[in-house]
Formats: C-alpha cells, sequence, structure tokens
C-alpha cells in the first residue's frame, strides 16, 4: 500500500495529538554513540490488567511501516524529514527499531538498501532489540552478506569518530600513575611433573610507562616460535612519520610498524563476513562471585615471603564463574502489517530470559599480596585494559581482576604474583621480577629506518580466525 503526503501529515498529527509520554529505557552500548537525532520516546499506551507486566503499545510507526512493507522509493523521498529522523531509533510494539524490523522482513539488493538508507537517516545499528540483539547479530543469523557489510562499514566510520572518546578516559588513568619500569615472568609449571616446565613456553615481559604512554615488550609469539614484538600506546604528533594511530605494534623480526586500529579493508571485511555466517548469533551473561582467605601453615600463621623486595602475604582465591548462553531465534512475525502493529505486546526484560546453556566452574588460584607495592591494583587496572586490545592472555588476565575480587583485594594491595591452576597437573604463574619508578629512558624508543606495513600484512590476519575474531570484538 503507497502511502502519500496527506497519509504523512495524517499520521504525523494523530501522533502529536494523541501520544503520551512513556519512558521506555534503551539498552546500554559499550561506547559512545555517534551525534544521532534523539530518540522519540513517547507512545500511547492501553494498560492491561494491574498485575499484568507489560502493556500493550499502539502508536502509529509510520517509519516501522514503510520498513516493513519496503517502501523504498517513500522512504528516499522523505529521508529529510526531521519528523521521519525522530524514528530512527524507535522501538514498536514488539520491541524492533526500524533497522531490526527491516533486517527481519526483506532479503537480498532490497534489504541493502533499505539498511544503507536507514543508516544515512540516522539508525543506530549498536541499539538492541527487546531481547538483547543488536541489528548485526539479527543480519548474521540471516546470512545477509550485503546487510552486514554496510553495517560493519558504518561501525568502523563510528570507531573513528568515537576514538577520543574512547581513549580519553585510559589516558587520563594513565596520567595518574606515577611513571615506571616493570619486569613480568610468566611460564607454566608443574607439581606433579617438575621437569615439565621446562619445555613449556615462558617469557620475561618488560612494560615501560611514561606519563599516558606505554611500551610493553615481548618474545613469545606461539609454542616453539619467538618474535621480539611491542605494543606501544602513545599520543599521535601531526608532523609525525609513523601512522596517526594511537596502538602501534612493533615487529623487531621483520623491522616494521603496524597500526592496531587501521579499519579492516575488504578482504579482512569479506573474512570477518565469512566467519560470522556459518555460526548463530550467541550472548553470553557471566555473574561472579570471589573469595579471598588467607594462607595459613600449621602453626597458624598467615604465609608470608619477600618476592622482587617486597613484602607479601599468600591468599587463596576462589571464583565462582556462572556462564549462561542465549541463541538468537528468530520472531514469528504476522503475515499482513495491521496486524503486526494492531496486536502484539512489548516484550519483557532481555535480562529476564532464560539461557539456552549454563556453563559453571571453580576457578582456584593463589595470590602474593603486598601493601607496600608503590602501585595499587586498581590503579594498574587501565594499563592491563590497554595490553588486553593486542593480546589475548592479557585481555583474560583483566576480566580475572572482577570488581568482587579487586574489593576483596583492597584498596591498598597489588598482586606481585599469581598462581592459576589450568589442569590437575599444570598451572600459569606471573611474577614482578623488577620494578622500578621513575622516567624510562626507552618507553619512546621506536627505530626511525622501520617502514609502516598494513596491519592485514603484518599480522597475516587473512589466515588467522582467531585475530579477526579478537580485531572485530575490537573494532567493531
Amino acid at each position: 500500500m503507497r502511502r502519500g503526503s496527506s497519509d504523512w501529515q495524517l499520521c504525523m498529527e494523530e501522533r502529536l495529538n494523541t501520544e503520551i509520554a512513556l519512558s521506555v529505557p534503551f539498552p546500554r552500548t559499550p561506547r559512545a554513540a555517534l551525534p544521532l537525532e534523539k530518540p522519540l520516546l513517547r507512545y500511547n499506551t492501553v494498560p492491561c490488567s494491574p498485575k499484568a507486566l507489560t502493556r500493550v503499545l499502539s502508536p502509529c510507526f509510520y517509519l516501522h511501516r514503510l520498513c516493513y512493507s519496503g517502501e523504498i522509493s517513500t522512504l528516499q523521498g522523505k529521508a529529510r524529514d526531521p519528523l521521519l529522523r525522530a524514528q530512527a531509533n524507535r522501538i514498536d510494539n514488539r520491541g524492533n527499531s526500524p533497522l531490526s524490523l527491516a533486517i527481519l522482513r526483506h532479503t537480498g539488493p532490497l534489504l541493502t538498501d533499505l539498511v544503507a538508507l536507514l543508516l544515512e537517516i540516522g539508525a543506530n545499528p549498536r541499539l538492541k532489540d527487546s531481547q538483547g540483539w543488536n541489528s548485526l547479530e539479527v543480519a548474521q543469523s540471516k546470512g545477509e552478506k550485503g546487510a552486514l557489510q554496510v553495517i560493519i562499514q558504518w561501525l568502523q566510520r563510528a570507531n573513528c569518530v568515537e576514538k577520543g572518546l574512547f581513549w580519553a578516559p585510559i589516558r587520563s588513568n594513565l596520567s595518574a600513575l606515577p611513571d615506571f619500569y616493570m619486569e613480568l615472568k610468566w611460564e607454566f609449571d608443574s607439581a606433579l611433573v617438575p621437569i615439565l616446565g621446562r619445555f613449556l613456553p615462558n617469557d620475561l615481559c618488560k612494560l615501560w610507562k611514561l606519563g599516558s604512554e606505554l611500551r610493553f615488550d615481548s618474545t613469545f609469539a606461539a609454542i616453539g616460535k619467538r618474535r621480539e614484538k611491542s605494543f606501544v600506546l602513545r599520543s599521535p604528533q601531526p608532523l609525525d612519520p609513523l601512522p596517526q594511530s594511537p596502538l602501534l605494534l612493533i615487529n623487531h623480526h621483520t623491522h616494521t610498524v603496524s597500526d592496531l586500529l587501521e579499519p579492516l579493508d575488504a578482504l579482512e571485511v569479506e573474512a570477518v563476513i565469512d566467519d560470522l555466517i556459518p555460526f548463530e548469533p550467541q550472548n553470553r551473561r557471566i555473574s561472579t562471585t570471589a573469595t579471598l582467605t588467607p594462607c595459613r601453615n600449621r602453626q597458624g600463621r598467615e604465609v608470608t615471603g619477600l618476592i622482587c623486595g617486597f613484602q607479601t602475604r599468600k591468599c587463596r582465591v576462589e571464583i565462582d564463574l556462572q556462564t549462561d548462553f542465549f541463541t538468537y531465534s528468530p520472531p514469528l512475525l504476522p503475515n499482513t502489517e495491521e496486524t503486526y502493529f494492531k496486536t502484539g505486546t512489548f516484550p519483557s526484560n532481555p535480562l529476564e530470559k532464560v539461557p539456552n546453556e549454563q556453563q559453571r566452574s571453580l576457578l582456584k588460584g593463589n595470590l602474593w599480596l603486598s601493601e607496600s607495592f608503590p602501585i595499587k591494583i586498581k590503579a594498574f587496572l587501565p594499563v592491563l585494559a590497554v595490553l588486553g586490545k593486542g593480546m589475548e592472555c592479557f585481555a583474560r588476565l583483566h576480566s580475572f581482576f572482577s570488581e568482587d575480587l579487586v574489593r576483596l583485594i583492597g584498596a591498598n594491595s597489588f598482586p606481585v604474583k599469581l598462581d592459576v591452576p589450568l589442569h590437575l597437573s599444570l598451572r600459569a604463574v606471573c611474577t614482578v621480577t623488577r620494578f622500578e619508578l621513575g622516567s624510562p629512558c626507552a618507553a619512546h624508543f621506536i627505530p626511525a629506518n622501520y617502514p609502516t606495513k598494513a596491519r592485514r600484512i603484518a599480522q597475516k590476519t587473512l589466515s588467522s580466525p582467531k585475530k579477526r575474531d579478537l580485531l572485530r570484538h575490537f573494532l567493531l
């Protein structure tokens, strides 16, 4: 059914004259959104019974109706209308935004054109529907390569705009720390087979911090493979010949510099889409409960020791980790437009959903805490957050120190040594072997003769699905 200008005016007058305020919270996104028009959050409501937990909504969703029927010519003609743009991120009576409804209803080139036009109007693909799924995940479930490509390109442009907003709080937290140089030794050890640790990977990592900048050196690349690499967080200068990026990877083996925040190129986007389509979208909800108890010897005294020149006390940590997995299932839409908009109730909170699968594990380990260490654990978390952007092991270490565990460690302590069992006979050990306060001299050393190489070539992302998955979670 084609709608003319008179229908548009009648629809807008009816909306302005009959709607009453209703606060419908939008799911929060982990990063700041683009400067979009403020979503319109006013609806007509027909209350259900007093005991009902939902409300039947009956607004005039003009943009939703255009997306439902796929009237792209009408949508193109009214794309600059401010009243239409105000509905770009509005949730309808079934919990769908115009973008998610278009993806559910259409396929092929028509869907690609609709998605591109809605993003131009101001639709936010990060906006989640009532069940907690965003537009990228809905398009993934349908295997729509064209829509996925358009959404990924939008997300990359959004990240370029928001780059300053993302790094500003991290730089502020780093500036509050004193300048230091630290050496971290990580290794694998076994209590049952002591000689086993000699044949397993180990590394001595070096960390420099100066102002709001970091440099981290590591030599471990894979089992049986070592490469000298440096991760550098810096403040780009206008006349700097290096890439204008805050996060660089320096490969001392190949004598090259690459930009870790470089947008995905066409080949990488195609590879990421090929990684997404075979799998159904899945969300995780993680809840942790941590306990920290001092270790005592046979005489009942706390176990203490001297590590890296700092007095420490040994504590036993137990983390009860519960992970809920939610798998996407497409909603059943009515066959007719009128049935879709006249019936249906606003779905419940996505946090109240029953998970498709639950996993529960108990993680036990040991911490050696020092109250005399110059840096405290809460102030050191931004450093782990930066290192986790380039290395998966530090991303896991950052998630290990949950808010509950940091609260138990205390505001005046720092874990100088960490011992976490990985298997019945194998455990991972990370120890601070050297720490010096003061301005380090090697923090800014980037060889001038190192050329810049594209990240796709430097990190070989096309041949590594794990690296592409890490980039997708970080860049998108």
